[in-house]
């Protein structure tokens, strides 16, 4: 596995895989996600892990969004409490747009309903197969093949933190 430079000067010049846009009161699913996603080699942006004493949120934030190739906008019970949550998925939209590609990934957790301006996109759902959300948005990060991905995850069904290894071993070998 390879380590993420996360010094000030490799803080600066890093394009994260994946932002984690979400609210400050559904951190511990976050969290376990950023930890689950770094154990697939995907390159999470949190902001724990990256927010240091000094540093500007939006200066900061705004560089994470902008560098990050996917914003995973973690749709929990409160999300939609959240200010600077809501900020930050209008930025990633409005970047999906003018890069006219896919940037927004909406991942289900809660009880929430997904918000009107979501709701033609498809998301994970994590509510009830959260190994299976976590294995299909490490493959879609690896640009591993959706149908090798189905397979996979319909062969091996993770469910539990010790298929990780193997299910990421079986993506591999694509």
């Amino acid at each position: 596995m390879q380590a993420i430079d996360r010094s000030i000067q490799g803080r600066v010049h890093r394009s994260p895989d994946i932002f984690l846009s979400h609210s400050s009161r559904d951190k511990e699913f976050v969290r376990t996600l950023a930890e689950d996603l770094a154990f697939c080699e995907v390159d999470a942006w949190l902001d724990e892990w990256e927010l240091q004493v000094g540093d500007s949120l939006y200066d900061v934030i705004t560089r994470a969004l902008e560098r990050s190739r996917f914003v995973a906008v973690v749709l929990g019970d409160n999300y939609a409490d959240s200010r600077w949550a809501g900020d930050e998925m209008k930025q990633a939209l409005a970047r999906e747009r003018r890069e006219a590609r896919v940037v927004v990934l909406p991942l289900l957790f809660g009880t929430i309903r997904v918000p009107r301006f979501l709701e033609d996109k498809l998301y994970l759902d994590f509510r009830t197969q959260y190994f299976h959300g976590l294995v299909r948005l490490a493959a879609l990060v690896h640009d591993v093949p959706r149908q090798h991905v189905e397979e996979t995850v319909r062969l091996n069904a993770p469910e539990s933190i010790r298929f990780k290894a193997s299910v990421m071993s079986a993506l591999s070998h694509t």
